[in-house]
């Protein structure tokens, strides 16, 4: 698929790999990630329970890191929902089964889209009954990344093909767990100068959020913010510098607006 939309491959999180005991090797984000820390929400002692929802509000967002420590209860499985569409009609689910000890990433409804990858993997991670534990997620775009523990990791891509598909939610299947602590930040951009280089952007009129879906094949769309009304041209290019489309919008109202370009 990736090949297909004109592109593949990607960079993961840095990350720190250590010895544990000697003997195992695991590993967890660099600590300097938290300099990409914004505004702040936490949670603390959410009973967890089967068939309800919004346990975390209205969560929501393309680029957020999430740190909880989760007590298993009698759960049966225990997870998040990440680019969860509002109908639920788009979705993708992480979550641990307690019996089989096994973590999975569940794809098969995380795009309406034709052509995107819909499966379902799984991992082993051993904990043992009733231990609680560390979730910690880095959500960026179309990348999601998973630390266990500070030991274990996985990464995940996820394509949705809406561009309010960024909810963010936990679920249980059977009885009932308890999100001890949830910590949620929203994430800055690295800027291309490095870590705490102090560079700050100039002031603009025009403000470009992501495009979405990411990547994709024949249509994306993509918010704008003006600060007042103003005349919008929207030029697309491929990586090789060829043109692909030329939009002009005239008399654009200030605010958010959603852009969306057929290549």
């Amino acid at each position: 698929y990736h090949y297909q939309a004109g592109w593949a491959h990607l960079y993961g999180i840095p990350r720190v790999w250590e010895l544990k005991d000697g003997a195992t090797l695991v590993q967890k984000p660099l600590p300097e990630l938290t300099k990409l820390r914004d505004q702040h929400q936490e949670y603390t002692d959410v009973e967890v329970v089967a068939w309800e929802e919004n346990f975390l509000g209205d969560l929501s967002g393309k680029q957020l890191e999430i740190k909880a420590t989760i007590d298993p209860g009698d759960a049966n499985r225990f997870g998040f929902y990440v680019g969860k569409a509002a109908d639920r009609t788009e979705l993708t689910k992480i979550y641990y089964d307690f019996s089989q000890q096994l973590f999975y990433v569940d794809r098969t409804r995380n795009s309406k889209q034709s052509g995107v990858p819909k499966d379902l993997k799984a991992g082993s991670y051993t904990l043992n009954a009733g231990q609680e534990f560390d979730m910690h997620l880095f959500i960026d775009g179309s990348v999601v990344e998973i630390f266990i523990n500070n030991e274990a990791a996985f990464t995940t891509r996820i394509f949705p093909s809406e561009i309010d598909s960024d909810g963010v939610d936990m679920f249980v299947e059977g009885g009932t767990a308890t999100a001890k602590k949830v910590d949620v930040w929203t994430l800055n951009d690295m800027n291309v100068l490095g870590f705490g280089s102090g560079y700050d952007l100039p002031e603009s009129s025009l403000i470009v959020h992501r495009a979405w879906p990411n990547p994709f094949q024949n249509t994306v769309k993509f918010e704008i913010n003006l600060e007042s009304t103003a005349d919008v041209k929207v030029v697309v290019y491929d990586f090789l510098g060829k043109k692909l489309s030329s939009n002009q919008y005239r008399k654009l109202s200030s605010g958010k607006q959603v852009i969306t370009i057929d290549s």
